[in-house]
């Protein structure tokens, strides 16, 4: 039903299922995912709740609690979700995209550069990871050029944790420095990287 948007009758045979059996876990999860599909993340959370007890170490449980709390408006709440999920699949790039935007909900843009990074690193070509960088970028005050500094620690094993050294607004402009590096890939030569860094700069009062 899910699947051919019929919701409705998605919703109603599961709840179906689940007053029958409370203690099925998949369809407490499939009735969670449904009500969400529709929106109806208030009415979801208590089903993902039961879930994750019943289920403790599934990931797809925690992911979907955590993003059903940061949809109600509870990113702090989330945050634990999305971390038990990178615990137990720590290959989760979605996981750690989501962490860094409950992250940035709270407060805190430096520490969601750190998982928007690695959710790039697990997954080359993020789109929304890419963007949420830079949105985070930017709440720190960041234009035109700036990098983030990350040292990974994996001494007690995999995964290992990323640590945020500093936000660099001034990185390396050498022809053989990083920033025009990433630009030649992209077809933006150094001239008119200095070009554009230069008519776009600006003064603070």
């Amino acid at each position: 039903y899910i699947s051919l948007g019929r919701l409705g009758e998605a919703v109603s045979t599961l709840e179906r299922a689940v007053t029958l059996a409370p203690r099925h876990a998949l369809a407490r999860f499939n009735l969670a995912v449904a009500l969400g599909t529709a929106r109806r993340w208030a009415e979801a959370l208590p089903h993902l709740n039961e879930y994750t007890q019943l289920k403790p170490d599934d990931a797809g449980g925690h992911h979907q609690l955590g993003l059903t709390l940061s949809e109600l408006g509870r990113p702090a709440e989330a945050v634990p979700h999305f971390c038990r999920t990178i615990e137990l699949k720590p290959d989760a790039a979605e996981a750690y995209n989501n962490l860094g935007n409950a992250m940035q909900a709270i407060g805190q843009p430096q520490e969601a550069i750190a998982f928007y990074e690695e959710a790039i690193r697990r997954k080359p070509g993020y789109a929304d990871a890419v963007t949420n960088l830079g949105a985070a970028h930017q709440a720190l005050g960041c234009r035109g050029v700036s990098r983030a500094d990350l040292r990974y620690d994996d001494t007690s094993g995999e995964p290992g944790d990323f640590y945020l050294l500093e936000i660099n607004t001034q990185p390396g402009m050498t022809p053989l420095s990083l920033v025009p590096e990433i630009a030649a890939d992209v077809g933006v030569g150094f001239g008119a990287l200095v070009r554009w860094l230069v008519e776009n700069a600006r003064c603070d009062s």
